[in-house]
C-alpha cells in the first residue's frame, strides 16, 4: 500500500485491519486488491485462535501435561510437544546416558 502513497500506522490485529480499510476507503481500485487479502488474513487470525484454544484444552485434559506446566515457564505448546516427543517415559528406566565405546 506504501507504494500507492498510503501509509498504514502502527497497530496489531483489529486495530491495524481498521487502519488498513479506513485507508482503502479512498483507493476503490485497490480496494478490490486489499480487501480478500484482509478477509484471508482475517479467517486464518480465527482459525490459529482456535487452535490455540484446542491445544490449551487438550493439555488441561491430559495428566502429563498438566504436571509439565507446573513447571515454571512451561506453558501448553512446551508441555504438549514434549509428551507427543517421549510417548511412553517407560522407554527410558535410567536417566543416565550410556555412550557407544570410543564416542566420548
Amino acid at each position: 500500500m506504501k507504494t500507492f502513497g498510503l501509509v498504514v500506522p502502527k497497530g496489531a490485529g483489529r486495530v491495524s485491519e481498521d487502519h488498513v480499510r479506513n485507508l482503502l476507503a479512498t483507493n476503490a481500485g485497490l480496494e478490490q486488491i486489499i480487501r480478500p487479502l484482509l478477509d484471508a488474513w482475517r479467517g486464518m487470525r480465527a482459525r490459529a485462535a482456535e487452535l490455540s484454544k484446542q491445544l490449551v484444552d487438550s493439555a488441561r485434559a491430559s495428566e502429563q501435561c498438566r504436571l509439565l506446566a507446573s513447571i515454571p515457564g512451561v506453558g501448553a505448546v512446551t508441555a504438549s510437544s514434549f509428551v507427543a516427543a517421549i510417548e511412553d517415559p517407560e522407554n527410558f528406566r535410567k536417566s543416565r546416558v550410556r555412550l557407544a565405546p570410543g564416542s566420548a
